[in-house]
């Protein structure tokens, strides 16, 4: 999909900053804009889509990894699990490694994680609906 853009093929497309980041730099692609609440730390210069005028929902979420364990695992478990990731989010390295990937390391709790999951959720379905995507 990048190649396709950066040779004319495609006028506009959204992908990951991971990914665009090496044809921005090389000057055959231009970032108009980022999804999410806040810039990139990979594209400091770039405004965010409401920055650029875009207020559409589906413009202020962004894509997440999360660390998951079974729905069983006990309480202090997960608590236990959850600082030691907060802790390793918060390393020089890790802070790095994330803004070379585009990436801003959070490190919320379960509950902070669910509710954003929860208000991201409907926004997430309707794309999905208005794509046309199926199951096979």
């Amino acid at each position: 999909m990048l190649q396709d853009l950066a040779s004319n093929t495609l006028s506009f497309t959204i992908g990951s900053v991971a990914a665009a980041k090496p044809l921005l730099d090389a000057g055959k692609l231009r970032a108009v804009a980022v999804t999410g609440e806040q810039r990139n730390g990979a594209l400091p210069n770039v405004p965010t889509f409401a920055e650029a005028g875009f207020t559409d929902p589906e413009f202020r979420i962004a894509g997440w990894l999360a660390l998951a364990v079974p729905a069983a695992t006990p309480k202090p478990v997960v608590t236990r699990l959850q600082a030691a990731a907060q802790h390793a989010l918060a390393t020089p390295e890790l802070i790095k490694r994330f803004d070379m990937l585009g990436m801003q390391a959070v490190g919320n709790s379960a509950e902070q994680f669910r509710a954003n999951y929860n208000a991201d959720w409907p926004v997430w379905e309707q794309l999905v609906k208005v794509s046309g995507a199926k199951l096979d």
